[in-house]
């Protein structure tokens, strides 16, 4: 199999007639349905334009990444700064709970979060990752404007329902899609500028939201927040392609605008 691999498809078929003898083109003949796809494959990676050498410095100033590279940012700038890790780590002050609410209210987003997740792996392929980013964030920032209203209304039961509906539509665009779409559409050092970005943007937030709820006011929060999803909306509906059915090599071209 390492023959197959690199390519050295004649090695392959004279180790299965050294190993069988004469039988040995009958025995390579019954493997070609597993050997067949893997060459195909190979001819493919040989054959791609876009397989060179990645360095950062062209990745950061080359036109034809310029895509690429916004996407790997704003993808994960526009995940975290939803507000969901805020709501996660301060949501005991968010919302004035004692210890133990606050323990109640943490188990009832995991729950609400790993369901939540669970449908997306099945609706992810049946709906697209395109209208699952643009409708899942959608409403995203209608959760947060009604949360940011209801808590200047000092509706604490309201908000809780409306976090957790907001996680519900998170966990069906910004939280596992932006990872399954990146993953179809960057380069392998395209990921960790991605990677870099997302934990730039997570420490940012965690950070700073203390002082923004200082300055704003919870519901002030909320309400940034809706904007930036809405913002997010549009950059999703303007930049994003449909990768579902679609091979890495095709997203690649399509993203880098070598193809349609």
């Amino acid at each position: 199999m390492w023959s197959v691999k690199t390519g050295r498809i004649e090695d392959a078929m004279a180790f299965y007639r050294y190993m069988y003898g004469e039988s040995g083109d009958e025995e390579f003949e019954t493997m070609q349905a597993v050997i067949a796809p893997l060459t195909q494959e190979i001819n493919d990676i040989k054959s791609d334009p876009q397989k060179e050498v990645f360095t950062y410095s062209a990745f950061f100033t080359q036109s034809k990444f310029r895509k690429m590279l916004h996407l790997a940012v704003m993808l994960q700038l526009l995940g975290q700064w939803s507000g969901v890790n805020a709501i996660f780590s301060y949501s005991a002050t968010m919302f004035s709970f004692d210890v133990f609410m606050g323990r109640v209210f943490a188990l009832i987003i995991s729950v609400v979060n790993f369901l939540a997740v669970c449908f997306s792996i099945f609706s992810v392929d049946k709906f697209g990752r395109r209208p699952m980013l643009i409708a899942g964030t959608f409403g995203c920032a209608l959760m947060l404007a009604a949360t940011g209203f209801s808590s200047f209304y000092e509706q604490p039961i309201a908000s809780v329902v409306f976090v957790i509906l907001f996680v519900v539509c998170l966990e069906q665009s910004l939280g596992p899609v932006v990872w399954i779409f990146c993953g179809e559409v960057l380069f392998d050092g395209a990921m960790g500028v991605s990677v870099m970005s997302k934990w730039t943007c997570y420490f940012t937030l965690v950070l700073g939201f203390p002082y923004l709820q200082k300055g704003a006011g919870i519901q002030g929060c909320f309400w940034i927040f809706a904007v930036i999803c809405g913002l997010g909306v549009a950059y999703f509906w303007m930049f994003l392609f449909e990768t579902k059915g679609r091979k890495k090599k095709e997203n690649l071209q399509r993203v880098m605008g070598e193809i349609k």
